[in-house]
């Protein structure tokens, strides 16, 4: 089942801190704007290097890589997921109405 904003969000890693700060950030972003998105990870060697990332931690927004190497700031991951989620996603508010 899709979630209700319908991204579908990775953290590719293999664990380590930064993979773990990264998974962090994104899951605290997402609770903060209210987004419902479905957030997995992505610790398999070879599936991460199918997808094309060289550098970890690395995000992914619907299948979209958007950084790697890094873990973006609070604000700048907010900034991202609110682009990637659209001007028509549902908001908490929409839904409880």
């Amino acid at each position: 089942m899709r979630p209700a904003s319908g991204l579908r969000i990775a953290v590719a890693g293999r664990g380590c801190g930064a993979c773990q700060e990264l998974l962090r950030r994104t899951r605290e972003a997402c609770a903060e704007i209210g987004l419902d998105a479905e957030i997995s990870e992505i610790r398999d060697p070879e599936a991460i290097q199918a997808i094309g990332v060289d550098r970890l931690p690395a995000l992914l927004i619907d299948g979209r890589l958007v950084c790697q190497g890094f873990s973006p700031s609070p604000s700048l991951l907010r900034d991202w997921l609110r682009e990637a989620s659209g001007p028509g996603s549902p908001t908490p508010a929409d839904r409880e109405a």
